[in-house]
């Protein structure tokens, strides 16, 4: 009798063990679970600003890229004008020693 109650008593304790053992397991998992999706929400959501900056930058380069452009066109077209009354200047010139 004493044997089998030993036997019992060393049965049940496998048990519990295996059960409180199965228990701790999953607490980990969870965790390690909870902890790592949290690790991959920070990494994608430090994508994400990265991104954002990026592309904020590239547009930022492209007006003043179109402001570079806007500026070189104003200075043609101010060049252009000069050349125009210039061009008058020597026409009006001509016109002058042509009629004397």
């Amino acid at each position: 009798v004493v044997y089998i109650s030993c036997i019992v008593v060393v049965y049940i304790s496998c048990i519990v063990v295996v059960y409180i053992s199965c228990i701790v397991v999953v607490y980990i998992s969870c965790i390690m679970y909870t902890c790592s999706r949290e690790e991959m929400l920070a990494v994608v959501t430090a994508q994400e600003i990265e991104a954002q900056e990026l592309i904020l930058a590239h547009q930022a380069n492209q007006d003043n890229e179109t402001a570079e452009m806007m500026k070189k066109i104003r200075e043609d077209e101010e060049d252009m004008k000069k050349m125009a009354n210039n061009t008058n200047a020597i026409e009006e010139m001509r016109l002058q020693k042509l009629q004397k």
